[in-house]
């Protein structure tokens, strides 16, 4: 699909240097465009064709596919450590890192790498409890202002600077609101 794609798209910006307009269904033999037309068709039924092998893929998967576990990969790194799907957070505890491969190390053994003096549970080190931040409007209000910063680039000549003065005053109250909003 991916060779597909840019055997499909990527004549047409050597078409396009050659001076053939966009959108036209017919042109003459005698303008040269024959060759790069002929390869960026060739590319679409490609394209196609990876299509199908994809969607017949998917659906047989859908059917008779087994579903992937907790750790499909036998992955190394603590992403893979939590369940699938993941909880709203991943763990309850910081976990105690100890080697670039932490997950593989607490399944298999730690290969020399000392492990620290603390409770294990589930195979991991654990620390102190994470906090969790409670639910906030302000990255909201932050998108808003990032919004409004750059669409007042969009604008007439008129009211360019007070939009975009107002899009960084929401921005920066957004932002210090959310960044000093006490934990609980």
């Amino acid at each position: 699909m991916f060779l597909a794609m840019n055997i499909t798209f990527f004549p047409m910006h050597f078409l396009g240097v050659d001076g053939m307009p966009r959108r036209i269904f017919t042109y003459y033999s005698s303008d040269g465009w024959d060759t790069w037309n002929l390869v960026a068709s060739l590319g679409a039924f490609a394209l196609g064709a990876s299509v199908l092998v994809f969607l017949f893929n998917f659906f047989r998967s859908l059917r008779a596919g087994a579903p992937a576990g907790n750790d499909p990969w036998d992955a190394a790194t603590l992403e893979w450590a939590t369940t699938s799907p993941p909880p709203l957070h991943d763990f309850d505890k910081i976990p105690i890192v100890t080697s670039p491969r932490p997950f593989w190390d607490a399944k298999y053994g730690g290969h020399g790498v000392p492990k620290p003096k603390q409770e294990a549970v589930g195979g991991h080190a654990q620390a102190e409890h994470v906090v969790l931040p409670n639910p906030t409007i302000w990255p909201l209000v932050t998108a808003l202002g990032i919004l409004i910063f750059w669409t007042s680039f969009m604008l007439p000549d008129g009211p360019v600077f007070q939009v975009t003065g107002l899009g960084v005053l929401v921005l920066l109250f957004g932002l210090f609101s959310w960044l000093f909003e006490p934990l609980e």
